[in-house]
């Protein structure tokens, strides 16, 4: 089976009352996230490795202290990370939330706290931000998920309801306008034909949407062990090298030509912000100051946003390459950049990854020579007869 998300925008009758609900959980997560932050911080040690000196994290020591705070005794339960938290994020923070809310407040916070950041691949996001690499991570979007097996959402006709807060109650959410293809995958997700997962009720400028994940059954692909797909950055195309000569090439014109317009951009923002002085001191202008913020943040939202629809369509471009010629493996040569500007080719090659793997195949990084072969996890390729392993290079 192959996870798939589905998402549609809905309305219900109790619209600012729900919206309030998500925002007061997303302030909960940025709490929690902060008391984690806390606990790392002051259980860390102090390691030095050459001429660094930096913290290094002990979760068993952070636990202890959490336990201590919170005055958890030893029947209490709370051996996993931020568990010792639950009575309180329950009592203090969301005390009209069920139980499941907590469940989905710890994964979303525990999954950013130990998530590998794009820059720095060898290392946790949670380390960096104790070094003061990283910011805080901001919770502006996520939802609440609500799983099949505790939450039990119901999905009806053309309405989903579900029940997370006991104030609210149940609340029945209609789904908007879908066209042909959307609502053929509803009727199969609420048929039971693509089975339904976990449900994420989210909010953006006060629009309420939910996303619904399903399980899409695997279709028989057959693929040759010893046939192989490169991939590998030519000037201003992404070159595609398959078995007995075939060929396929990606234009990045359009690409390039957005960054760079988008480079400029934030180039003209810089420098209007520069003009604008210290908003801290009295010759600043902090109401101007602020406004250029703002589009500064939104050109970055835009560049973030479109890296990531083109490394979607790129990867998905390859995989179906792999699928028509047969290959069983990819091997991607990274580049350093895409024509002098900077791109997220981690991102694509995650993409790459698990599309590869979808079908069958396997996904292997060249960071220089075409020899120079490892696995998306830095490990040395391994050898095997079949379809779905890596074959030998």
């Amino acid at each position: 089976m192959n996870n798939r998300s589905f998402t549609v925008n809905v309305f219900c009758g109790e619209n600012q009352r729900v919206v309030q609900s998500i925002r007061r959980y997303r302030a909960g997560c940025r709490q929690l996230f902060a008391v984690l932050g806390c606990a790392q911080a002051a259980g860390a040690v102090v390691v030095s490795d050459d001429d660094n000196v930096s913290l290094k994290p002990d979760t068993a020591q952070a636990q202890n202290l959490l336990r201590q705070i919170f005055n958890l005794g030893e029947e209490d339960k709370a051996a996993g990370m931020v568990y010792a938290c639950r009575r309180w994020w329950l009592s203090a923070i969301y005390p009209l939330a069920y139980s499941f809310v907590w469940d989905s407040a710890r994964r979303q916070v525990v999954t950013r706290w130990t998530a590998k950041d794009p820059e720095f691949p060898r290392a946790g996001r949670g380390w960096l931000i104790l070094q003061g690499v990283r910011g805080v991570a901001e919770f502006q979007r996520v939802g609440i998920e609500f799983p099949q097996a505790t939450a039990r959402p119901k999905l009806l006709a053309r309405s989903i309801v579900l029940r997370w807060d006991k104030e609210l109650g149940e609340v029945e959410f209609h789904i908007g306008g879908l066209d042909n293809v959307s609502w053929h995958t509803w009727s199969q997700i609420r048929s039971g034909s693509k089975p339904a997962g976990t449900v994420i009720l989210n909010e953006c400028k006060g629009q309420l949407r939910a996303t619904i994940s399903y399980a899409k059954p695997e279709e028989a692909v057959s693929l040759e062990p010893t046939q192989i797909l490169h991939v590998s950055l030519a000037g201003q195309l992404l070159e595609l090298a398959g078995p007995d000569g075939a060929l396929d090439v990606i234009g990045l014109n359009d690409a390039i030509g957005v960054i760079e317009k988008l480079r400029k951009q934030t180039t003209m923002w810089e420098a209007r912000k520069a003009c604008t002085g210290n908003p801290r001191r009295p010759w600043g202008n902090k109401k101007a100051w602020s406004a250029t913020v703002v589009h500064l943040g939104r050109v970055t939202l835009n560049r973030t946003r479109f890296v990531t629809d083109q490394n979607h369509a790129w990867s998905r471009r390859i995989a179906t390459r792999m699928r028509s010629w047969g290959c069983s493996k990819v091997i991607f040569k990274k580049p350093e950049g895409l024509a002098g500007h900077p791109w997220n080719w981690s991102q694509f090659q995650e993409f790459l990854r698990y599309k590869a793997e979808e079908i069958g195949g396997s996904l292997a990084v060249a960071a220089s020579e075409i020899t120079d072969i490892t696995d998306i996890t830095g490990a040395p390729s391994p050898k095997s007869t079949t379809s779905r392993a890596a074959s030998p290079v």
